[in-house]
């Protein structure tokens, strides 16, 4: 499932996840991102939805809902679920940047870079060549390098 959705083959991995020889929380969660990638939001947060209910303690789906709230500018939605993703799992890089950029949104630049430290932190200890869930088309050492831009101008580093 997740092979299909990291090759790009998002209708066959949301197919796929209706599956029931699937691990059930990994299917309805790789098939709610797949149908998301799709443009079938409302697909998405039903199996998004499954998914939460099956691993209620999981970042991931949270995460996910959250991106799919703020689609439809649900945006105290989004930012409830993002912070229980964040509190749930500090160490999901994908909730830690979901997060800062909502407050940035929102204008709060202090917990914006809070968030955007954390991820780097987070990244930094990755090896600079996997791929970070959520940000699958960037590797965890362009994402670092990412954030270190941004956060320069604050820092004094480069």
């Amino acid at each position: 499932m997740q092979a299909l959705f990291l090759a790009g083959r998002y209708a066959e991995a949301a197919a796929r996840g209706e599956d029931p020889g699937q691990e059930a929380f990994e299917a309805a969660y790789w098939s709610a991102r797949a149908l998301a990638n799709l443009g079938r939001g409302e697909e998405a947060r039903r199996r998004g939805g499954e998914a939460l209910l099956l691993a209620p303690f999981s970042a991931r789906p949270l995460t996910l809902l959250a991106r799919l709230a703020l689609e439809k500018n649900e945006e105290a939605e989004a930012g409830e679920l993002l912070r229980k993703a964040h509190y749930l799992d500090p160490a999901n890089v994908e909730a830690c940047l979901e997060l800062g950029a909502f407050y940035g949104r929102r204008g709060q630049s202090d917990k914006e870079e809070k968030m955007r430290r954390a991820a780097l932190e987070l990244l930094e200890k990755l090896p600079d060549d996997v791929q970070v869930e959520g940000y699958e088309e960037w590797t965890a050492g362009a994402l670092a390098s990412q954030l270190r831009t941004l956060l320069a101008p604050s820092t004094g580093k480069g």
